[in-house]
């Protein structure tokens, strides 16, 4: 399983039968708008009108780029991140590590990887629709979404067995899950859509919002949020969903919360965002101009990566974000942690192989 993408704006990936997706005008981020069912990788000076999801590029990364016109030798890391031999996926869209020998990674076509500590296999959801979420309370408790509004589950289930659908209570794309624990599951997606998994069952939950949220995160059954379009913030204490001011009209695709005062959203041109307990504050980021950013988890308030375009890997120490060297040029697209160990995924080539980094 190879995961990076980089290819021409005629490229495309296909995300099953996604009915709904965005468009990015120009690469700046300030207007997308809904689109067709392929999402390009990569969006060319010359190809503005291109479709885009949080797994593109954006214009600005030209300096970027010039200074990895080649893939280096991962193989030659002496410590930190390194790549993991994976075969079997394509477009590696999601990730999610429960210990050091149980790690999930999911894919395009509803395919999933999973490490035992030793290799990766290859198990199918039973899905056609790209695995855009993984979340699990346990190894034998871990759901999968993705994929958009049709008669094809976009909610599987595995049992530590076998993969199973189950009724999302919405046909729309969902594009992220996370849980506090196995009877408290959220998962998010298109037009707003929130919906939670109570052991027994999924409901539908008001969110107030029509914008497509990317990412939902949070550290316990009161604190969990959900980020989306045009800097929207959602904030779940226990009631109901409630909009946050985000103080940015940037797209924002991933969300991170060790705590309630204590969380961080990542998203276009590089934005890194601080929840503080009171607000949401813009942070410095080092990553370079233009970068999307497209997943962030940690493991400690001291301890919290975020991940992107052209292998881009940023550190936050506690103080301050810094850059690590990935020696990919892989566009990662989520990373996850458990203990002191992290795992990011993406996808790169014009195959859009699928790649995996552990550090």
């Amino acid at each position: 399983m190879a995961l990076t993408a980089w290819v021409a704006c005629t490229s495309t990936l296909d995300l099953g039968n996604t009915s709904e997706d965005w468009a990015l005008d120009g690469g700046n981020g300030s207007n997308r708008e809904k689109s067709d069912t392929t999402v390009p990788l990569f969006e060319s000076d010359t190809c503005g009108a291109c479709d885009a999801s949080p797994f593109t590029s954006a214009q600005d990364v030209t300096a970027k780029d010039d200074a990895r016109t080649e893939e280096p030798d991962v193989g030659a890391v002496p410590r930190g991140w390194r790549a993991v031999s994976v075969g079997g996926m394509n477009a590696g869209l999601a990730i999610w590590a429960n210990a050091t020998n149980d790690v999930w990674a999911g894919g395009d076509k509803g395919r999933t990887l999973h490490w035992n500590g030793a290799t990766w296999g290859a198990l199918n959801t039973g899905s056609t629709n790209p695995v855009q979420g993984l979340w699990g309370s346990s190894g034998q408790d871990v759901w999968a979404v993705g994929g958009s509004g049709s008669v094809v589950a976009n909610v599987m289930h595995w049992n530590g067995s076998v993969w199973s659908a189950s009724n999302a209570g919405a046909r729309v794309g969902l594009r992220g899950v996370w849980g506090s624990a196995a009877n408290d599951v959220w998962a998010v997606g298109d037009s707003g859509t929130i919906t939670h998994w109570n052991g027994a069952q999924w409901s539908l939950v008001p969110s107030g919002e029509t914008a497509y949220l990317y990412a939902v995160g949070g550290s316990s059954v009161r604190n969990v949020w959900a980020v989306g379009q045009r800097g929207v913030i959602l904030h779940w204490t226990g009631a109901a969903w409630q909009s946050t001011a985000s103080g940015s009209s940037e797209y924002l695709f991933g969300v991170w919360s060790s705590g309630v005062n204590d969380a961080w959203a990542v998203g276009d041109h590089g934005v890194t965002l601080h929840w503080n307990g009171t607000s949401w504050n813009h942070v410095n980021s080092p990553a370079a101009p233009g970068i999307l950013l497209q997943g962030v988890a940690g493991s400690t308030p001291d301890d919290v990566w975020a991940v992107g375009e052209l292998g881009e890997l940023i550190h936050w120490n506690g103080i301050a974000w810094s850059t690590v060297p990935s020696r990919s040029i892989a566009n990662l697209v989520g990373v996850t942690t458990r203990g002191s160990e992290a795992w990011a995924v993406g996808h790169k080539g014009t195959a859009n192989s699928a790649e995996v980094l552990h550090y």
